[in-house]
């Protein structure tokens, strides 16, 4: 993961039927298991990342939940 040409964090991911389930190797996520739900609509892709360990079931966060939803859009070239 890149923000502003700077590496925050880099690891590996696993792509199935269920989701993405992240790896991380080096950064503030290493050595953490991530599982993910996402999706692609136009030009934006969306992932739900489950931080407490748990495959969120909706792309929605609330109080006390350990989830991070958030909207990526691809950089322009």
């Amino acid at each position: 993961m890149r923000f502003g040409g700077i590496t925050a964090d880099q690891g590996t991911y696993v792509a199935d039927a269920g989701g993405l389930t992240l790896a991380g190797m080096i950064g503030p996520n290493a050595g953490r298991t991530i599982p993910c739900i996402h999706k692609f609509k136009d030009e934006v892709l969306t992932i739900c990342y489950g931080l407490s360990g748990t495959r969120p079931a909706k792309f929605a966060t609330g109080k006390d939940q350990q989830l991070y939803l958030v909207n990526y859009r691809r950089k322009e070239a």
